[in-house]
């Protein structure tokens, strides 16, 4: 689970809290985009959840089972469903919001897999390359 405090990421790229928060009020694309892979040896299936919130929850410790108790106050989510890998292989998983709510400022990443041959330990998927854009600006 990864939190992103948008509002911050504006800042970090010049914007003043005030412009930060007019533009993520004003609704623009938001996209994320990862890449998602199966061991050389072992097909997996990946899922991805992204969740748009208001940011003032504190975030519960994320246990790895299924379900997802921030979902409950998300202005909007998205899951992706079983993703399927073939061994050794790479994909692209992405998704843009559009239309959201007012009072967007924290993105919350969760990225979740499993291989095919339920091996004991943690050999499932992998995931590379993480990627933000509002609009067509890439962070």
């Amino acid at each position: 689970m990864q939190p992103v405090n948008l509002q911050l990421e504006l800042m970090k790229r010049g914007m003043q809290r005030e412009e930060a928060d007019e533009y993520l009020d004003s609704g623009p694309e938001i996209t994320f985009a990862v890449w998602y892979g199966g061991r050389h040896d072992c097909a997996s299936v990946a899922e991805v959840l992204v969740v748009l919130d208001d940011g003032v929850d504190v975030l519960p410790s994320y246990t790895g089972r299924r379900e997802f108790p921030w979902r409950r106050s998300a202005i909007t989510d998205w899951r992706s469903g079983a993703l399927t890998t073939e061994p050794g292989s790479w994909r692209l998983s992405s998704h843009t919001f559009t239309g959201y709510s007012m009072g967007v400022r924290r993105a919350i990443l969760v990225l979740r897999g499993k291989d095919e041959r339920f091996w004991a330990g943690h050999y499932g998927s992998k995931f590379s390359a993480p990627e933000l854009y509002f609009g067509t600006c890439r962070f």
